[in-house]
């Protein structure tokens, strides 16, 4: 079949699925990515020539992605078409984040075709995942090139390749150039066998470029059944290579002394547990009083405290603090020998005051409590402001990015004229800039 004929049966089924999409009431897909995903599966399977990611190859994908550590928060898709896969990314991290999913968790799914991005971008606000789903029109490698240059995109845990596979490789490449990929990272690509994609799959399969510094792949092929019979799905991850890593994100690394990484095959958990020397797990801020005005989670899986807890939390710490502050040493200042003799031969020494044991330095209340699963920094400000910083304890210096976070809260929410002093912030620029800085960097 020629290409321009097979470019209008897909318009065509574009504009059928559409229609048969929209004819059902809007209850059966609201905040339900899921069902919409299966209703165009339900429509490819009646209609034909739909080239959509089905359900046996997204079940493959979605078990690496679920395995993978630490959790996925960017996702790269090459080819919307209808928006199907695009849909299940979405409910795959809606899935591992719950609900209320942090803003630097998203979805950016490219394609040139106007009439499919007009109907992808329908589907995902259908569905209630706009939030998280962002659709681009263009050219993959220019749409991801932006994102970059805008510093929407620093760090891509997962890579799928469903476009023209003579662009398999050429994109998968772009994302090394860009030092995208960091420890553990998934290229996922379908039609690698069928129609092929010959060159981007020797390449995977070799490991990567060999050249020193480069990205080490380790791939592996997941034959499934598809609409037109077995399929094959490649997942390929991005390893650690020890004294070459230098195209890999130094967000992360490995704890095993080897060279290799295993794949974290679907349904099992990876050998390698990465971890993060730098990852942010929790900001809280306390006023002067004690109470709590702004809590955030910056990472997935954390154990889920109530609002109450964080309230006890915060009036707590704002206790211990005090007390902390009030049993710091007195040192007693020795003065001249008195000139009455406390026996004879000898003059007994007075004082006249105290001294702290770094004078001119403010007395401070604690300041950091490490546990072994994570540290606790504390950032006073001159007003009694206190900012609570959960980092993991294998970092090193938090203060660069503490003084940071000062920042942009003495930006966004001090500067804010509606803001009330002591109250609950609930600043959205403060929230959407906190996320941006600390993406990538954490």
């Amino acid at each position: 079949m020629a290409p321009d004929n097979l470019q209008e049966i897909f318009a065509q089924r574009a504009v059928e699925l559409r229609e048969y999409i929209f004819s059902q009431p809007a209850s059966n897909f609201k905040s339900n990515p899921w069902a919409l995903a299966d209703a165009i599966e339900t429509f490819s399977n009646e209609k034909g020539h739909m080239m959509i990611f089905r359900s046996k190859k997204l079940d493959v994908a979605k078990a690496a992605l679920v395995a993978q550590q630490p959790a996925p928060r960017t996702i790269l898709e090459f080819g919307t078409f209808v928006g199907k896969s695009a849909l299940a990314w979405g409910a795959i991290l809606r899935d591992i984040h719950g609900e209320n999913v942090p803003e630097d968790v998203n979805v950016y799914t490219f394609d040139p075709n106007p009439l499919m991005v007009a109907l992808t971008r329908d589907l995902v606000k259908l569905a209630g995942v706009e939030d998280v789903v962002h659709v681009l029109e263009g050219p993959g490698s220019e749409c991801l090139q932006k994102l970059v240059d805008e510093g929407k995109v620093t760090s891509v845990d997962m890579a799928f390749f469903d476009h023209w596979e003579k662009f398999y490789l050429s994109d998968l490449q772009l994302i090394e150039e860009l030092k995208l990929w960091r420890e553990g990272s998934l290229a996922i690509a379908d039609n690698t066998d069928m129609p092929g994609a010959p060159d981007y799959l020797a390449y995977v399969k070799a490991g990567g470029s060999g050249a020193a510094g480069a990205v080490k792949y380790e791939s592996k092929s997941y034959e499934t059944q598809g609409g037109r019979g077995p399929s094959v799905v490649e997942i390929s991850t991005a390893c650690y290579k020890r004294n070459n890593s230098t195209h890999l994100r130094p967000r992360l690394h490995q704890h095993s002394s080897s060279a290799s990484c295993a794949f974290a095959s679907p349904g099992a958990t990876t050998s390698a547990q990465l971890t993060n020397p730098r990852t942010v797990f929790s900001l809280i801020i306390i006023n002067k009083a004690g109470g709590l005005i702004y809590q955030r989670e910056f990472q997935a899986g954390l154990h889920k405290l109530s609002t109450n807890d964080y309230l006890v939390l915060a009036g707590t710490f704002h206790g211990v603090h005090a007390i902390t502050r009030s049993i710091t040493p007195k040192i007693p200042l020795q003065t001249t020998a008195s000139p009455v003799p406390s026996s004879p031969g000898t003059n007994a020494p007075s004082t006249s005051g105290y001294s702290y044991p770094v004078p001119g330095i403010p007395v401070s209340g604690l300041e950091q409590l490490e546990t072994d699963k994570f540290r606790l920094t504390c950032f006073q400000t001159l007003t009694g402001t206190k900012f609570l910083l959960f980092t993991d304890p294998v970092s090193g210096s938090v203060e660069s990015i503490m003084n940071k976070i000062y920042e942009l809260y003495a930006d966004y929410v001090m500067k804010n004229p509606f803001y009330q002093l002591e109250m609950p912030v609930r600043c959205e620029a403060f929230d959407r800039h906190l996320g941006a800085w600390l993406r990538g960097r954490t």
